[in-house]
């Protein structure tokens, strides 16, 4: 697989999109494909997801936590800048922020997925 993009978005905060775009992530690391995780919402919760995976005590010092490529990138220019983060062959996931507080950054996102 080369060069999807997902993005997940929905109207309202707690719904799911973090985890969904996690997992999502996981999913096709496992797969076999190279996957940016793009954190796009303002509240960063993917990156500190990743943050607090880090302090696991199994993982070795400079381990990462997530097997995945993760950045955080809230801003409305999203769907211009993702493409100088990306590799060609990357399966990029968005976790966007809620559409009623953060309507541009959401619409960027859309802007930039398959």
């Amino acid at each position: 697989m080369t060069g999807l993009s997902i993005a997940l978005a929905n109207l309202k905060p707690g719904t799911g999109k973090t985890t969904s775009a996690v997992w999502l992530a996981h999913v096709f690391c496992q797969a076999g494909n190279r996957v940016l995780l793009v954190d796009a919402d303002p509240s960063g919760s993917a990156l500190e997801w990743s943050d607090l995976a880090a302090m696991a005590p199994q993982l070795a010092p400079g381990q990462p936590a997530f097997p995945f490529r993760i950045v955080a990138l809230p801003s409305r220019e999203l769907h211009r800048r993702v493409p100088e983060i990306a590799h060609d062959d990357d399966v990029v996931i968005i976790d966007t922020p809620q559409i009623e507080d953060h309507a541009g950054i959401a619409r960027s996102a859309l802007r930039y997925a398959d």
